[in-house]
């Protein structure tokens, strides 16, 4: 057996080596939670804020807000943008650019919906001042996602997860002190509400934005990864000197990043899109109860399996770790494992059923019968969301995220297809719904599995060694501290790989007398190479 196998085998199985990820994993699903409940305010102070305000009122917002999140998932490309292709200043600058145009479009667009009769057609609502009034209040909030997004990615360049579960946290404690105040004190026409709602959602992303500022200020060269310059510098001077020719970044153009950012915005948008055409299918063959029923149900299954959407991170976030990127292989399916016997766990001790019985308005839609088979579809979601998340994570950090193009165009074709053959079965109820959201995730990993293969693999823009070569650089200057004459992985000539292979061969007891042999012999034939080459 080779020693150097083994050693490689010992520490992919070493539990140590999963740290790293825990680390990086569970901050990165608190600042989803935090986020998930900081837009809870907004319907708090719909419901409690005024209670005077008309139907027309709150479903003007509800249309308005649903609106604004599914422009929202058009700007969710902006993390993984910054955390994989951006690697200069210029490139930074280029990103944001970017941003700032995107940004602008969006919330023009809302502005533009508000003040014309497209408000009033995809609302549904015929009072057009609510629609204007609605569609106002949540102009910016795709701005605001794109905006803390592209900072996440920046910071977690360097994994400071701690400041983005920091900025989630201030987020929700803002929002919460926020929507007290409102409540108390923000009494105000029943007409102007929607204004009034959105106040904790804005102060808090507000906060959000200052506390991820402050890190990036904190820690100037995130774009590093980690690394000072000056360390780059010496690291690049020593393969200049060794004749190691590395493909460099040649810097992020306009035409890659939008081959690079189109197929995660067609993703996140046909995921935006799958929840309101399932609601919209139970609300049509199932009838209004089993659309709540549903509604109740959704927390409950997406906080057992919501958190296997960070997995996507995972990978761009450790680009620079070769070896963390091959652990992420066995701990994706440690996730998914965990998520199915948590969720299974939840509705099988009762858990889940006493926590309806709390939220639901009445005892018929928390019985046993009508939602212990849902729940029970909800425990194996977490097979396809994790699977969906690691391969995105995967593509999305080895630049070929034109493999996701496929998975977001079948995805809502397979959740309509899904939900027919339900009812064709004879399926009924809420159950209708969570086949398709099941539908929808297990489609998307196949769809992004098909891509795989129909997509060859493409060089990166980035040379794909790079991060490979520092690692190696460093093992040899590890190396050279224990008195291990010092080898270079590029095949410069053979007789070089060869003299450098035999001497890292040579026996402890014989390496610190040969040590200068070797590495005098190494640079007179670097320097005959040189000489032929000249």
């Amino acid at each position: 057996m080779d020693p150097d196998n083994g050693d490689v085998t010992s520490e992919r199985c070493d539990v140590r080596g999963f740290f790293p990820l825990i680390g990086v994993l569970v901050p990165l699903a608190l600042v989803q939670f935090g986020t998930d409940l900081s837009e809870q305010s907004v319907n708090t102070v719909i419901s409690r804020g005024s209670t005077d305000a008309s139907p027309a009122v709150l479903s003007a917002f509800t249309s308005s807000f649903f609106i604004a999140k599914f422009a929202a998932g058009g700007m969710l490309f902006m993390r993984p943008l910054a955390l994989v292709p951006v690697e200069t200043r210029e490139d930074v600058k280029l990103a944001t650019t970017i941003f700032i145009v995107l940004a602008a479009f969006f919330t023009c667009l809302m502005v533009f919906i508000a003040l014309s009769p497209v408000g009033v057609l995809v609302s549904g609502v015929p009072d057009s001042g609510a629609v204007c009034r609605a569609f106002l209040a949540s102009s910016l909030i795709p701005a605001t996602d794109g905006c803390y997004r592209f900072l996440q990615g920046l910071l977690l360049r360097r994994r400071l997860v701690s400041w983005c579960t920091f900025g989630a946290l201030v987020d929700v404690s803002c929002m919460a002190i926020t929507t007290i105040l409102v409540i108390k004190f923000g009494k105000v026409s029943p007409s102007y509400v929607q204004f009034l709602a959105v106040v904790p959602l804005y102060v808090g992303r507000a906060a959000h934005l200052s506390v991820l500022s402050l890190g990036l200020i904190r820690h100037p060269n995130y774009l590093t990864r980690g690394r000072d310059e000056s360390e780059l510098m010496a690291i690049n001077a020593a393969r200049d000197a060794e004749g190691v020719v590395v493909e460099t970044n040649n810097g992020l153009t306009l035409s890659f990043a939008v081959k690079f950012a189109y197929p995660l915005m067609l993703a996140d948008l046909a995921q935006r899109l799958s929840r309101p055409v399932v609601n919209g299918f139970v609300a049509h063959t199932q009838g209004p109860s089993a659309l709540a029923t549903l509604g109740l149900l959704y927390p409950l299954g997406h906080m057992c399996y919501g958190w296997l959407n960070n997995l996507k991170v995972m990978e761009p976030s450790f680009i620079d770790k070769p070896q963390m990127r091959e652990r992420i292989a066995w701990f994706a399916p440690i996730c998914m494992c965990f998520s199915i016997a948590w969720s299974f766990t939840m509705t099988l001790s009762g858990a889940n059923f006493w926590i309806l019985s709390k939220i639901a308005p009445s005892k018929n839609f928390s019985s046993d019968a009508t939602t212990f088979i849902p729940l029970m579809v909800f425990a194996t979601m977490g097979l396809p969301v994790g699977t969906r998340g690691f391969l995105t994570g995967k593509m999305t950090a080895d630049q070929r995220t034109e493999t996701l193009v496929f998975s977001g165009i079948i995805r809502i074709p397979g959740i309509i297809a899904a939900l027919s053959v339900a009812i064709a079965l004879g399926v009924r109820g809420a159950t209708v719904g969570v086949i398709g959201l099941f539908a929808g995730f297990a489609t998307q990993s196949l769809g992004i599995i098909v891509g795989m293969f129909m997509c060859p693999k493409s060089r990166s823009r980035v040379y794909e060694g790079d991060y490979e070569g520092l690692e190696n650089d460093y093992k040899r200057e590890d190396d050279e501290s224990n008195g291990i004459c010092a080898s270079t992985e590029v095949d410069v000539n053979p007789k070089l790989s060869k003299l450098t292979a035999e001497s890292t061969l040579l026996e402890n007891g014989n390496i610190e007398e040969e040590n200068l042999d070797c590495v005098e012999e190494s640079k007179s034939l670097s320097d005959g190479i040189g000489d032929d080459s000249g």
